[in-house]
């Protein structure tokens, strides 16, 4: 008992040395506070969600600094705290932490999502996994679902919430839940998948609403691994490290303001094009048209192609508003002979983000349903 005691004790005094190390702090109070540190000018011009976000944010960075809970969450941590206890290298958990703002409710109010794990593209970080998420209603946050070590958290593409849980696992038995966030702060349930073991053989039932708005549950022909698979449609969420956050706050997230989709996409092919401006590649392709626009004004705006070893440029204007729309008629997506499930990068878009940073973005096609996405790249 007290051997174990020690040892936990000793655990977490290396992993807050090494977090401590990651996010530049050091033993003074005086260092600690500049992490934490803003302009009062600079706070008082965000919106009120960001100030109230922000709390949030700068709580978990002071924990990972000094160790004081005083500003963590009172929901949200669960899954956060158990990784942070389950890995021996305070590295690998110090990497992974990160935070965004994206509008997952349509209510033009971003939510703060706190992302897991990092992967580096071209100059931003995207992740998969979900460790919590809060909402803002009424000039309060308010949580909204987190993730646990038997569970996963994730964002699908139409911004449904995605969260698979354990049951058992020596039995194998999982639950999908699809959720919807609505603009009251509330989730709404969407189709569950669950899997059982009956006469020796897996099964899997799905449940969801029926015309009558009555939950039905039917037996499913899916094998497990489909079931499991269903969520590996999601979304990779741009986000900040929590180590960069006393310097750049919330600046420097870009795709949350990206609208990109083919014209092929579009459920009414009667909407009118006349407002769009059009922009042309050399060889434009039929079927490889492009509807881009931001909901906020883009600096340094280029259309690119990327073919060959240079960047050359099909377009420029030195901002783009958000009334303003394009239609980028590019040259065919070709399918990767090497990476089947992707499309050969032709064409891209290049800009500034709000910290200065140029950012650089290839326009892709999914093989599998022609849907249109954009990818950044170095």
């Amino acid at each position: 008992m007290l051997k174990e005691s020690w040892k936990n004790i000793l655990l977490g005094a290396l992993l807050l040395t090494g977090l401590t190390m990651l996010l530049g702090s050091d033993s003074s109070d005086k260092k600690a506070d500049s992490l934490l540190a803003m302009p009062k000018a600079e706070a008082a011009a965000m919106p009120a969600y960001e100030q109230e976000y922000m709390k949030i944010v700068a709580g978990v960075c002071d924990y990972l600094t000094t160790g004081n809970t005083a500003g963590l969450p009172a929901q949200g941590m669960t899954g956060f705290f158990e990784e942070l206890k389950a890995y021996n290298d305070p590295w690998v958990v110090s990497s992974r932490p990160g935070y965004t703002l994206q509008d997952i409710n349509n209510d033009k109010v971003p939510e703060l999502i706190l992302t897991r794990s990092a992967d580096p593209k071209g100059k931003g970080y995207y992740g998969r996994d979900i460790y919590a998420i809060y909402t803002f209603v009424d000039g309060k946050i308010k949580f909204v679902d987190e993730n646990c070590l038997r569970s996963r958290l994730r964002l699908l593409s139409d911004n449904t919430l995605s969260k698979s849980t354990c049951i058992d696992d020596k039995n194998m038995e999982w639950v999908l839940e699809m959720k919807d966030l609505l603009r009251d702060g509330s989730l709404r349930q969407g189709q569950t998948f669950y899997s059982k073991i009956e006469n020796g053989r897996f099964n899997v039932y799905r449940k969801y609403l029926d015309v009558n708005d009555t939950f039905v549950t039917q037996k499913t022909s899916m094998h497990f691994y489909d079931m499991m698979n269903i969520d590996h449609n999601v979304q990779k969420i741009e986000f900040l490290p929590l180590a960069e956050y006393s310097s750049r706050g919330f600046k420097g997230l870009v795709m949350q303001h990206l609208n990109c989709m083919g014209l092929h996409e579009l459920q009414d092919n009667r909407v009118d094009l006349s407002a769009y401006e059009h922009v042309y590649a050399d060889n434009p392709s039929h079927g490889a048209e492009v509807l881009f626009s931001s909901n906020t004004s883009l600096a340094s705006f280029e259309v690119l192609d990327l073919q060959g070893n240079s960047s050359r440029v099909i377009y420029s204007k030195g901002l783009l508003n958000p009334e303003e729309k394009l239609v980028l008629h590019l040259e065919s997506f070709e399918t990767d002979p090497v990476l089947s499930d992707e499309t050969v990068i032709k064409n891209g878009i290049s800009l500034r983000d709000d910290t200065g940073s140029l950012r650089k973005f290839a326009i892709r096609a999914k093989v599998m349903d022609g849907s249109v996405y954009l990818e950044e790249i170095d």
